[in-house]
């Protein structure tokens, strides 16, 4: 049973002796659900304590005495009921709205009991403030409301919802890439000139992956300090696949230490993009920023502070391109609660195209991201391993508060702006029960429907360890999470690289060595391989050594979700190593292994293959071998270089292992 309570206007009480000077009420609504043994009660307000504007107002209006006999009469009803200790315990008893600006301000409050229930009665009370020994009378209800029950989850979406969500709204013409992005997928991958240590490398067959599993939209990472020419190839092959995508900046910290220098900076590279991409067609969409509190904009105090930035950007994309779809997203985390007042024309100033601004901008939506219910919530489901018990109120009620704080956001504004949820996900795990997955994804993608909000879950793919992915290079797609989000089962698998941060970049938590006596270093720049940066390795004589990668434990004390791993061997798959190499002197040598990462048993070693070393020279050089693994499946490996028992000096760079 759903019941929906959505009063339409707080209670404007006027004296009409004070000059009709107005007087907006906090609303209480306490909502009882009553079997026929059992009703409610409330205690009347003693009438001593009425003020003496409110007697002399008795006196001199006949409207209000008759309400004060219609009064009686309600409370005369009231205390036939059995009797009910109120108490301020808002989660158990009743709901408390916030203060509007307006007296027009809608408010909706929906109570979804979870299963079908008989009621015999709804009892709508204002409930009594107990604060010490001092009690404070109810308050009042909004001049006009409407209650509607139904046995049907649909009913939500039905027209017998209260008719502003729609109406109110100022109608535009929205970009059409906007609904492609309901559709939509994180491919948080590294490029080889810039990215950071726990991300594989981006191929085509990512994106290729994504259209076949049904997704319409994919988004990728810019940092701002980053050349843009990688992305364009990124841009490129999302286009080449009939996808949209989003491109989203990575800021820096020293924005939030200096936000003149960080308008300026955000501005100048948000130019220069929007000039060197200005002929590609809409289905590239620029989200200007992410998560601000991730470079020390933090929270409430942060807010007023970021927008700026955003207004910055915004100006001079338009000033170049005044077409181009772009994201602002909320500050914070790009937190739904602070769209409110921050995503509105008083922060966002920019104009465009003779006077137009940001509500007029059909080119222009808002970015939101959240992870619910998680710890702060009391439920740790999206970011831990912790199920979803046998309260569902207690983990809908977060998720339904992120969505209709943008929804109220929309509605409050009265222009239809485009909502995307870019981030949005859970820890995905062999244990994680299936069908607490599927209720919490079914609670999402129906809220998400019903008020016409996009999403891009986060994410796709960043490596097989990566406890939110859903797409990992042996296994395929999550199939329950597609099914949720595109409803289409791939026709293939793709051929992607378990190996992370094969370029090398600094710092480095993926690579490890055996032995402290060999020392490395990361070469930058032009002399790099492959992109801007290599690995330099210093073996001493003597000395013994792997330089290996596996499932990692980051710095920080990073765990990941239980049962996810690194780098697996399927069977009856083979599989190329590749990597390229030389050698200081032009007399190096290395071998490439594959090892159980939990027994250390060795399934391949080039050495043993080949009857000897792999001999790396002075020039850099591809190097490549295929392994078969024909024994059972192993989903914990360890791909390890030896690089020791003679004294060199080897480069690497470019380290592959992808299923041939």
């Amino acid at each position: 049973m759903v019941l929906l309570i959505a009063p339409f206007l707080k209670e404007n009480r006027r004296s009409w002796l004070f000059n009709e000077i107005g007087r907006f009420w906090i609303v209480w609504l306490l909502v009882v659900f009553v079997s026929s043994s059992a009703f409610a009660q409330t205690q009347s307000v003693a009438a001593d304590t009425t003020s003496l504007g409110d007697r002399m107002a008795r006196w001199l209006s006949p409207e209000v005495r008759k309400l004060d006999e219609r009064l009686v009469d309600v409370e005369t009803q009231l205390l036939r009921c059995p009797s009910l200790m109120v108490r301020h315990q808002l989660q158990r008893l009743g709901c408390h709205s916030w203060h509007f600006e307006s007296a027009n301000q809608p408010f909706e409050l929906i109570v979804d009991l979870g299963q079908l229930h008989e009621i015999d009665a709804i009892a709508m009370i204002p409930v009594h403030l107990v604060q010490g020994n001092s009690v404070t009378g109810g308050y009042g209800f909004p001049k006009r409301f409407r209650i509607d029950v139904a046995d049907d989850r649909e009913f939500l979406t039905s027209d017998t919802r209260r008719p502003s969500e729609q109406t109110r709204k100022k109608p535009r013409t929205n970009a059409p890439v906007f609904k492609k992005l309901r559709k939509g997928v994180n491919m948080d991958t590294a490029r080889p000139d810039s990215g950071v240590w726990p991300k594989i490398q981006h191929d085509v067959a990512h994106f290729e992956a994504a259209a076949d599993a049904g997704f319409e939209s994919v988004r990728v990472f810019l940092p701002a300090g980053a050349d843009y020419k990688s992305t364009q190839q990124q841009i490129k092959d999302a286009l080449s696949n009939d996808l949209a995508i989003v491109v989203c900046m990575w800021g820096s910290p020293a924005w939030a230490r200096n936000t003149e220098l960080g308008a300026k900076q955000i501005a100048d590279k948000w130019r220069e993009l929007a000039e060197v991409w200005k002929e590609y067609p809409s289905d590239l969409v620029f989200e200007i920023l992410n998560e601000p509190e991730g470079i020390g904009f933090m929270k409430a105090n942060g807010a007023p502070k970021i927008m700026p930035l955003y207004n910055a950007a915004a100006q001079a994309i338009r000033d170049v391109d005044p077409d181009r779809p772009i994201l602002i997203g909320a500050p914070g985390y790009n937190d739904s609660e602070f769209l409110d007042p921050f995503v509105t024309e008083e922060y966002l100033t920019y104009q465009f195209d003779g006077g137009k601004g940001f509500y007029d901008d059909a080119n222009t939506g808002v970015a939101i991201h959240f992870y619910s219910p998680k710890h702060v919530d009391g439920l740790n489901f999206a970011m831990w391993t912790q199920g979803l018990g046998d309260d569902e109120s207690k983990w809908k009620a977060p998720i339904t508060a992120q969505i209709m704080s943008a929804v109220n956001w929309r509605n409050d504004i009265g222009v239809d702006i485009p909502i995307i949820t870019t981030e949005w996900g859970c820890w995905l795990f062999p244990k994680r029960s299936e069908d607490d997955l599927t209720k919490w994804l079914d609670h999402h993608v129906d809220l998400f429907r019903r008020h016409n909000i996009g999403n891009m879950w986060y994410t796709g793919l960043q490596n097989n360890q990566r406890t939110f992915g859903i797409l990992d290079s042996e296994l395929g797609w999550n199939q329950t999470v597609l099914d949720k989000l595109t409803g289409v089962t791939p026709s293939s698998l793709p051929k992607i690289s378990q190996v992370i941060n094969g370029e090398f970049f600094k710092p480095d938590q993926a690579w490890r060595l055996t032995s402290d006596t060999i020392s490395r270093e990361y070469v930058y720049g032009k002399n790099a391989f492959s992109g801007t940066s290599m690995l330099k390795l210093t073996v001493p004589n003597d000395a013994k050594g792997l330089l290996y990668l596996q499932t990692y434990h980051a710095n920080g004390g990073y765990k990941g979700a239980p049962g996810r791993t690194l780098v697996h061997l399927i069977k009856g798959c083979t599989y190329c190593i590749s990597f390229i190499a030389a050698s200081e002197d032009g007399e190096g040598r290395i071998s490439a292994q594959l090892q159980d990462a939990q027994t250390m048993d060795t399934f391949y070693d080039s050495r043993e293959a080949d009857g000897d070393w792999i001999s790396v020279g002075k020039e850099p050089r591809t190097y490549t071998r295929l392994y078969t693994h024909n024994t059972e499946t192993v989903m914990d490996v360890r791909l390890s270089f030896d690089v020791g028992s003679m004294q060199q000096v080897l480069y690497l760079d470019k380290v592959e292992l992808i299923r041939n």
